[in-house]
């Protein structure tokens, strides 16, 4: 792809646009990274502004770089098992499936934002885990500062920036399955005085899979991807800084790969798929951040392009059968545009402020608005359809554009966040206004469905300092997600946005000279017009996503986390949530048992929320030792524990609670200039599924179970790794 120069110059230009405020900006304090923060402590941005971890009254997960490293997080499936009361995985299609507190869904709707440091992410949340400086799991409506898509709370990926110092670092890793993994990274600065610096990152990951296609005898999930990144810095001055990030990435792996299951304790990785399935993904994305601070007030311009192209080939109907197929139309590339402009406060003192603006435009980031369909000779309609097209067997019916939709969704907004610090008692207070347009163009019917609508998001914040390391906080916040249209085949419906109101409390420190840390909070969640997919068999086109406002769900819970550094060179971890997530009311059509080929309503008050774990955990020990001179040994290990949840909205299809846990072992150089490590991944076998779609193909007997009617996505099962690295 050519990146052309605009991003860069439109970020500068607007920020331009702002400069003439400055003459009202008094003095010329130097900008501080963070405010309370102590030498060692993690460093956040959820709020917008570097802030020390231990001061944010939110609940906020933070896994640094290091922590990646040592625990072997290569991908976004083990971030969701490091922090309770959240289910995080990739989906098939890779789109990402996430569930915080019991808000968000798995498939087409998210309800959970992910970012690329302050952009937001609409093409790949489920990026490799290279060249991540940390992530930040932010819990919690987040619409005030962050808009739409945030109704549940924020998935942050803060990169690694260039600087002056030069350093060379990489890695390569292999282990079962196939699997290789390599990256590299070079830092550098470009001019003398070091104003100019530059960053260029690459990485290459290939696995021929753990699910087998019996019936072509090959692995179907098989998967090989290659990105870089370059990133530049520019720091003129005290007073301005430029930071420009390119990215490129190239993803081929088996798609919509699921297995046929009986139940859900049918756990297997096999399936029999009569076509090679793959999906093939290329993103280019560029980011460029101007920061202006000439005293007190700093004036930031925050410009995003990013485009995605697939190529994907889909058996629908998930069996040997020639039955129906999908591969992407000619149409196959989604575009993003964001912008954001702010203003805020930086000079300390006890108020702080920020204001800005907020505007974006997606053009098809659903990669199924067009999609050709292709009818085997299994097909029921293939007998009919096959003379109209002119097709003799074992050529299939090409129903080509049989998705045919032009996708424009809009989002404006302009938000406002004040915070006042009188000593031991903190409060704040924002307001977000946000509008959004959805415009969908159904271009076989000639028909165009709107959704618009305007929102506004508080949120409300009180802290109060117990003792000197020791916080009570408390927060109000609003969240939504924009509602949109079903434009797949057939379907024109329109759903509405979902909102939620997010009620919590919570109590966060440290202590025995801050060689303790915890923290434990409890929330209230009020969720409005719940967006839910549903998947459905259509007799045409297979196994197909829809989604609607099913109703509202109130959730409510606590969850907890404590780190205890007993000697030096070790730490332990512990965290846990309880969760009781369900439906105040609303229905699904269901298969009425009585009139065969009727539907009649099933309410759903009363039943779990799927995807909403009453019981989740997680724990580590990390202990790194001195074996003489500049050498050091190391041990970690990783336990999650996924409490029991039903994954329809029946309560049908009941995941029973498994734990997995992983260890690894190190040794290198005390500091990090080189490492070697072995590890073990899912060391118990514990057998569990990252998706499953139950009783799609039929309805199950009285024990729960069918033949072979339900589609999983299982988990990994055991693998061992060895890594070799470097830095210097």
């Amino acid at each position: 792809m050519r990146v052309s120069g605009r991003p860069i110059l439109v970020s500068v230009s607007l920020l331009g646009l702002l400069l003439p405020m400055a003459a009202a900006a008094q003095g010329a304090a130097e900008p501080s990274a963070a405010d309370g923060a102590d030498a060692g402590e993690i460093i956040v941005t959820a709020r917008k502004r570097g802030e020390a971890l231990s001061k944010v009254p939110e609940t906020i997960q933070a896994v640094s770089s290091e922590t990646l490293t040592r625990a072997g997080i290569t991908d976004i499936n083990a971030i969701g098992r490091l922090t309770p009361n959240t289910v995080l995985s990739r989906r098939q299609d890779n789109e990402t499936n996430i569930v915080i507190r019991g808000v968000g869904s798995f498939g087409n709707t998210q309800g959970i934002g992910f970012y690329i440091d302050d952009v937001q992410n609409f093409t790949d949340q489920s990026p490799n885990m290279q060249d991540v400086e940390r992530v930040e799991i932010l819990k919690g409506p987040q619409g005030t500062l962050y808009g739409g898509s945030n109704v549940g709370g924020a998935v942050k990926f803060v990169m690694k920036k260039p600087h002056d110092a030069f350093g060379v670092e990489g890695q390569i890793e292999a282990g079962g399955f196939e699997t290789l993994n390599l990256h590299g990274a070079v830092n550098a600065a470009i001019s003398e005085n070091g104003e100019l610096a530059a960053r260029i990152s690459a990485y290459h990951s290939r696995s021929d899979g753990y699910i087998t296609n019996s019936f072509l005898g090959e692995k179907a999930d098989k998967s090989k991807e290659t990105g870089v990144r370059l990133a530049l810095g520019w720091k003129p001055s005290p007073d301005f800084e430029l930071q420009i990030a390119y990215r490129h990435s190239e993803l081929d792996n088996g798609g919509n790969v699921y297995v046929p299951a009986d139940n859900v304790e049918d756990y297997n990785r096999e399936t029999r798929l009569s076509d090679s399935v793959s999906n093939e993904r290329t993103i280019d994305g560029v980011i460029v951040q101007a920061d202006y601070t000439p005293g007190t007030v700093r004036f930031t311009s925050i410009t995003s392009f990013t485009r995605r192209k697939n190529n994907f080939l889909w058996d629908l109907d998930y069996s040997p059968a020639a039955g129906v197929t999908a591969t992407n139309g000619a149409r196959n590339k989604g575009k993003i545009y964001t912008q954001e402009l702010r203003v805020a406060s930086d000079g300390g003192g006890p108020f702080d402020w920020i204001v800005g603006g907020y505007v974006s435009r997606l053009d098809n980031r659903v990669l199924t608005n067009n999609a050709n369909l292709y009818l085997g000779v299994d097909h029921p309609s293939y007998g009919d359809l096959a003379p109209v097209f002119g097709v003799t067997p074992p050529v299939p019916v090409p129903l080509i554009d049989f998705n045919n939709a032009d996708v424009t969704e809009t989002q404006y907004a302009a938000f406002a966040n004040v915070n006042y610090d009188f000593g031991s008692l903190r409060v704040g207070g924002g307001v977000r206004l946000n509008r959004y347009e959805y415009t969908g163009r159904r271009l076989n019917e000639g028909q165009t469905i709107f959704n618009n609508d305007t929102k506004i998001l508080p949120k409300l914040s009180l802290a109060y300092d117990i003792a000197d390391d020791v916080m009570f906080y408390a927060n109000l916040a609003r969240g939504m997600e924009p509602g949109r249209a079903n434009v797949i085949g057939d379907f024109n419906d329109p759903f509405r946005p979902e909102t939620a109101w997010n009620y919590e409390a919570g109590i966060k420190g440290r202590a025995f000279d801050r060689l303790l840390s915890f923290e434990i909070a409890a929330f209230y969640i009020d969720y409005k017009d719940r967006q839910q997919e549903v998947q459905i068999l259509d007799p045409t086109q297979g196994v197909i996503e829809l989604t609607s406002n099913i109703g509202d769900t109130r959730s409510y819970g606590i969850e907890g986390s404590i780190s205890l550094m007993p000697v030096d060179g070790l730490t332990l971890s512990l965290g846990g949530g309880w969760l009781d997530s369900k439906w105040k009311n609303g229905s699904i059509a269901v298969p009425d048992p009585a009139s065969p080929g009727d539907f009649i309503a099933l309410p759903l008050q009363g039943l779990d929320v799927p995807n909403s774990p009453e019981f989740s955990a997680n724990g580590s020990i990390d202990y790194r030792i001195a074996i003489g001179g500049d050498l050091e040994a190391g041990l970690r290990a990783d336990w999650t524990h996924g409490g029991n949840f039903y994954w329809d909205l029946r309560n049908r299809g009941r995941q029973d609670a498994y734990d997995v846990v992983n260890l690894g072992l190190s040794f290198g150089a005390a500091d990090q200039r080189w490492r070697l490590g072995v590890r073990v991944e899912n060391l118990l076998k514990a057998k569990y599924y990252n998706e499953f779609n139950y009783a799609i193909f039929g309805d199950p007997d009285a024990a729960g179970d069918c033949d072979g009617c339900s589609l999983g996505a299982p988990g990994a099962p055991r693998r061992a790794m060895a890594s070799a690295s470097f830095k210097f």
